[in-house]
């Protein structure tokens, strides 16, 4: 996981805009975003006992049925006997097998999510990080930066334009990247019915004259 520069952290309301395009990059380049929006949860720890206590019961219950039947024939057969214990080894194989199936899930899901909450930890000041500490995992930490520090539609173009505008001091392929990325984001912050915006994405042939390549 690499180190974020304190100018790229969540300071609060001011930079959350161009904050979470970032982080949310971050994440899914980590392949633990889903663990942050709730698609993807740790499961719940399987428990060995759940796994073998049921079928052993059921088949120490087939096991005396059999005996006792075969105490009531002539001629006693053991046939009976080795199919029962053939049953009772394969349901105990696959239930093993099962359970320890589930349990690699579990913690496999348990890193993930331990990932995310050292990645949103990276991504956020001491001040924030210190706001968070008392969550159980990063999705419900992250829940909470969403509620306190997103801001309105209004108030996320504004930030987004400002960006644009101070890509003009850009080197120009990196003014393409970021301007790419901030035109994506002014997607999703829709201008207030009534307010007609500038078409801004239709990105220049050229930039700053005083950029270099």
């Amino acid at each position: 996981m690499d180190e974020v520069k304190d100018s790229r952290k969540l300071e609060g309301k001011t930079n959350f805009v161009s904050w979470k395009r970032e982080f949310e990059r971050a994440a899914r380049t980590n392949d633990i975003f889903e663990y942050l929006t709730g698609e993807e949860m740790v499961p719940s720890k399987p428990r060995k006992e759940d796994y073998f206590e049921k079928p052993v019961g059921i088949d120490t219950r087939r096991l005396t049925r059999a005996m006792s039947a075969q105490a009531q024939t002539t001629t006693p057969s053991t046939e009976g006997d080795a199919d029962i214990y053939d049953t009772q080894a394969m349901v105990s194989t696959n239930d093993s097998l099962r359970w320890q199936i589930e349990l690699k899930e579990y913690e496999k899901a348990k890193e993930k999510m331990k990932l995310a909450g050292k990645l949103l930890d990276s991504w956020v000041c001491e001040g924030i990080k210190i706001e968070i500490e008392e969550f159980a995992d990063a999705k419900k930490a992250y829940d909470f930066i969403k509620r306190r520090y997103a801001v309105t539609h209004e108030r996320a173009r504004d930030d987004l334009l400002n960006v644009l505008h101070e890509l003009e001091q850009c080197y120009s392929h990196r003014y393409k990247s970021l301007f790419a990325q901030i035109c994506v984001s002014l997607l999703t912050h829709p201008p207030r019915a009534g307010h007609h915006s500038p078409i801004l994405c239709d990105q220049p042939a050229t930039v700053n004259s005083n950029a270099t390549e």
